[in-house]
């Protein structure tokens, strides 16, 4: 599998980083960062704010109430 996959990316350029690509990185460190060193983030900090951000990007993960089947006699059990 490992063959498949570089027999067909071989010929492939290498694209430099960009803006984004970086921005990317850096979410994902200060987050890593921030898992890491929790215990000696300043009290309170998970109330005002990563509490609030993570209930909001759970729910918008959540799918839109009209597309959920709710009526469930039509599954047999």
């Amino acid at each position: 599998s490992v063959w498949a996959v570089e027999s067909q990316i071989a010929h492939l350029p290498a694209l430099p980083l960009n803006a984004l690509h970086i921005g990317i990185a850096a979410f994902f460190l200060l987050g890593w960062l921030g898992m890491i060193f929790r215990a000696y983030l300043p009290q309170g900090i998970e109330d005002r704010w990563i509490t609030p951000l993570y209930v909001r990007v759970l729910q918008s993960s959540q799918p839109a109430r009209s597309t959920l089947n709710l009526r469930r006699n039509a599954y047999q059990q």
